[in-house]
This record gives structure tokens, sequence and C-alpha cells, in this order.
């Protein structure tokens, strides 16, 4: 497995912040330069230029940009108990 990216899915929090639950792994080593050009890419794609920073789960534009990220070798893979986000 390559790159790994973290994803942070759209909710609400009591702090503001959401810690991370999620992360990219791409099928084929990746650089972090690649993982973002891919990134950015599907999320303008998906949100456009101008649209929300913040894609919340069960939306459209969330299941677009999973495909989009899916399409490019990725994966979403959820954080277990036994590893947590770095």
């Amino acid at each position: 497995m390559g790159f790994a990216g973290v994803l942070a899915l759209g909710g609400c929090a009591s702090g503001g912040y959401q810690a991370a639950t999620h992360h990219w792994v791409a099928f084929d080593q990746v650089s972090g330069i690649e993982y973002r050009v891919d990134n950015n890419q599907c999320a303008r794609e998906t949100l456009g230029e101008s649209g929300p920073r913040v894609l919340k789960t069960n939306t459209v534009a969330y299941e677009q940009y999973v495909s989009c990220m899916n399409e490019k070798g990725y994966v979403l893979t959820a954080y277990s108990d036994e590893q947590p986000p770095r």
C-alpha cells in the first residue's frame, strides 16, 4: 500500500473541531504531493471552486468525491482504536 491521506468528515463537534475518523490509502505508491493533487482535483470537481470547505456525509457531493478518489486508486479506511491518527 502507498500513501495515506487524512479526511476529516463534516459533522458537529462541541468544540468546533472534530478529529479525523478516516484516511485515504492508495493502492499504488504515491507521494504526498500526488495525493494532494488528486484530492484537490476531486474536491474541485465535486464542490467547484467556490463550494463549501467541508463535505458532509450522506450527500450526493460526498458520494461523488468518494467515487472520484476511488477511481484514482484510493480507498477510504476508518482509523481503528489501535491505530490513532498521527
